[in-house]
């Protein structure tokens, strides 16, 4: 019986290679099975929806929170003709400089 160097060589390589081509099947399944772990368009769209519905509450709370500082800088404002310090700056009416443009503060008629 004649063995020869090569039949040698490939039986160590069948030996061999055998068990990494199952390994690489392995590595496929893996690569598969985390794909299907993606999440779908139905599962993107929800995320998608949350996070507007998300957004579009806290737009809508600062715009509640805009107004509010408006009405609140709008009482604050000075009423010259009624000697009373209205914005709290310690100037009553025409002393106050809210009140330069003011028609009932104007002098030198």
């Amino acid at each position: 019986m004649r063995i020869s160097i090569f039949s040698l060589f490939l039986a160590l390589a069948v030996a061999v290679a055998g068990p990494l081509a199952f390994a690489e099947t392995d590595v496929i399944e893996e690569q598969v099975t985390e794909q299907e772990q993606v999440p779908g368009p139905e599962a993107l769209n929800e995320a998608a929806g949350t996070a507007v519905d998300e957004t579009q509450t806290v737009v809508q709370e600062k715009v509640v929170e805009m107004q509010e500082a408006i009405v609140e800088a709008d009482a604050a404002k000075e009423d010259c003709t009624n000697g009373v310090d209205d914005d709290g700056d310690e100037k009553i009416d025409c002393d106050d400089s809210d009140c330069a443009g003011d028609p009932g503060c104007k002098s030198g008629y």
